[in-house]
């Protein structure tokens, strides 16, 4: 088993690989930037909030649209008066205020995160993030297209069974191979981002807000160990793909067709949404980001579906890791080498 792996891991030492690690690189590199960007504006605009504000609350709003000839369409609400609960005036201006603390508190949270994500460890958070997301699937499914579906696509199949008479064996060797090869490009982005919040802790350090919960910086760890399982789903979905569809076009094409077709079924069809694998990945993953579910715009599936409990995202991620592998078995099992 341990040679075979070594055969195939020796495989992937092909310009798709590369291909692959450096589209990962480089969107990694432009979800730091602006994440440190975003760190920054917020920093900004949080520093200036008391002010402004201070300055909001002396001052009027007019409610309704009156004119010239109609004034009395229009009620002005002056900041600081107390107005009978219920009233239009009191109303308006609760609605104001709590919108303001929720903008507040989004800025704060989008710097806390910029702070979080300016430590070596705690930039295992988007790490995560990025090899979770809809991006990190697609490039698993184009690295065992190439890998797995290439086998049948260049006719070297056979020789790959002849090697290894047992098919079982021969898919979890590959599906393995597939996850290993997902782990060196967590690896290698971990290492990159790394090296951005180094250097952005060192030229434009964000401080953490007054009064903000401290992280502890292992959460960025354990978001990585959770992306671990995550890819490990994927290179068993991915490689169910090629052995079904048995090619390199026809894995890419299924591949996207799960990823995005999943994807708009839960977003678009909320009822079936249970039917979305991309559901369970982000309850999985959700609750370990710094700034909670559904704030990290480049965690394309983030925001879709609402949060669930962790549990349920690993039960899920499981149970369709386990069909996935049956359905591949059974047909690598039971078709021809051959297409």
């Amino acid at each position: 088993m341990i040679r075979m792996l070594s055969a195939e891991l020796l495989k992937l030492r092909r310009p798709l690989t590369g291909v692959i690690l450096l589209l990962a690189v480089v969107f990694a590199g432009f979800a730091s930037h602006a994440e440190q960007s975003g760190g920054v504006s917020a920093m900004q605009a949080v520093a200036e909030a008391p002010a402004e504000l201070a300055q909001f609350d002396q001052g009027t709003i007019t409610v309704g649209a009156g004119t010239a000839s109609d004034p009395g369409r229009s009620i002005s609400c002056t900041w600081g008066q107390q107005y009978p609960s219920g009233s239009v005036c009191a109303q308006e201006l609760e609605g104001l205020t709590s919108s303001n603390d929720q903008l507040l508190l989004q800025y704060e949270q989008t710097q806390n995160a910029a702070h979080f994500e300016q430590n070596p460890l705690g930039v295992g958070a988007l790490t995560g993030a990025v090899l979770t997301s809809m991006l990190g699937f697609l490039l698993v499914m184009l690295l065992a297209a190439g890998h797995v579906g290439g086998e049948w696509t260049n006719r070297t199949i056979r020789t790959v069974l002849t090697g290894q008479p047992s098919r079982p064996r021969a898919v979890v060797v590959k599906a393995a191979s597939v996850w290993l090869a997902s782990l060196a490009l967590l690896v290698v982005v971990w290492l990159e981002l790394m090296a951005f919040a180094w250097y952005y802790h060192a030229n434009q350090p964000i401080p953490v807000t007054a009064g903000a919960p401290v992280i502890p910086t292992i959460g960025g760890a354990i978001v990585l160990a959770k992306a671990a399982l995550v890819l490990a789903v994927y290179a068993l979905v991915g490689t169910s793909l090629a052995v079904i569809s048995r090619g390199v076009l026809g894995s890419l094409i299924s591949g996207l067709s799960a990823g995005f077709g999943f994807l708009a079924l839960g977003y678009y069809v909320h009822s079936l949404s249970w039917l979305s694998f991309t559901r369970w990945v982000t309850a999985y993953m959700g609750s370990a980001s710094p700034r909670m579910i559904g704030t990290n715009e480049y965690w394309v599936t983030a925001a879709q579906f609402g949060v669930k409990p962790v549990t349920d995202g690993l039960v899920g991620l499981v149970v369709i890791g386990v069909l996935c592998s049956a359905m591949g078995w059974f047909t690598f099992r039971w078709s021809d080498v051959v297409v």
